[in-house]
């Protein structure tokens, strides 16, 4: 191994990075240690945020490289949500979906890019599809509840779909949590705490 894997290897991104920018700089066609590159970038934080903006730039140079790395183009996804790039966001998630519909990372990033864009309807369309894809995902579903507040949902019809959800996963803290949103948005209070605790208690099942 190369002295930056080994220190990757125990997560000592500080020492891969300065040792990265003198290899890379050396081996511009290296794809590997460019991404090794750009995580390492990601990892070692600067008050400025310089540190985004520059894992950004490498990741986008080792697309051009290798452009179909779902894992890469996750971590990209997370840095311009940190970023607040919604339109390169918004892009990239199109990207992934059309290459796989399913990608629940993809979904998520679109719907909160649209949604930060205040387009409520088109995130609640792609929430729709991500809980149609993964309906266990805790993220998707307190997205749909997020969304269907901003919509003004009445509070009786969130509380309906959510009890009902509930029942048709009983004793999975994950539904029992989202029941309690929904009972909070309604101002039962009571109620919210009761399911929030009853949550708080269980162990998701998968």
């Amino acid at each position: 191994l190369l002295e930056f894997e080994r220190a990757i290897a125990r997560r000592d991104y500080a020492t891969a990075l300065n040792q990265l920018a003198i290899y890379v700089a050396k081996h511009k066609d290296d794809a590997d240690a460019l991404y090794a590159y750009a995580i390492s970038r990601a990892r070692v934080e600067q008050i400025s945020g310089r540190h985004i903006s520059e894992a950004i730039m490498l990741l986008d140079q080792y697309r051009a490289l290798k452009p179909n790395n779902p894992e890469a183009n996750h971590e990209l996804l997370d840095l311009y949500a940190k970023a607040d790039r919604r339109t390169e966001t918004g892009r990239l998630a199109d990207e992934m979906r059309e290459q796989d519909p399913k990608d629940v990372k993809a979904l998520i990033a679109k719907s909160r890019a649209l949604l930060r864009g205040g387009d409520y309807d088109g995130a609640m369309k792609v929430t729709q599809r991500l809980n149609d894809v993964a309906p266990l995902n805790l993220e998707g579903q307190l997205l749909t509840l997020e969304l269907l507040t901003l919509r003004k949902t009445p509070p009786a019809d969130v509380l309906k779909r959510q009890q009902d959800m509930q029942v048709a996963h009983p004793n999975d803290p994950r539904f029992e949590l989202l029941l309690g949103v929904a009972y909070e948005y309604a101002s039962d209070r009571d109620n919210a705490m009761k399911w929030f605790r009853t949550a708080a208690t269980r162990t998701p099942p998968d």
